[in-house]
């Protein structure tokens, strides 16, 4: 089992992404967990915020 506290704003405007695509939101977090095993990493560049 995995918990994890998400702001208000943020956690509404996922929910409703996933529903759009037709996942829930658990659904879409195995998936990108997936994605992290299956990559071997964060599957997508992460960059400091004040270097860009």
């Amino acid at each position: 089992m995995l918990s994890t506290r998400i702001d208000h704003d943020t956690k509404t405007a996922f929910t409703r992404i996933c529903d759009e695509v037709g996942l829930s939101p658990s659904q879409a977090i195995k998936l990108f967990a997936r994605a992290v095993i299956n990559y071997g990493g964060i599957p997508f560049e992460l960059k400091n915020p004040s270097t860009q």
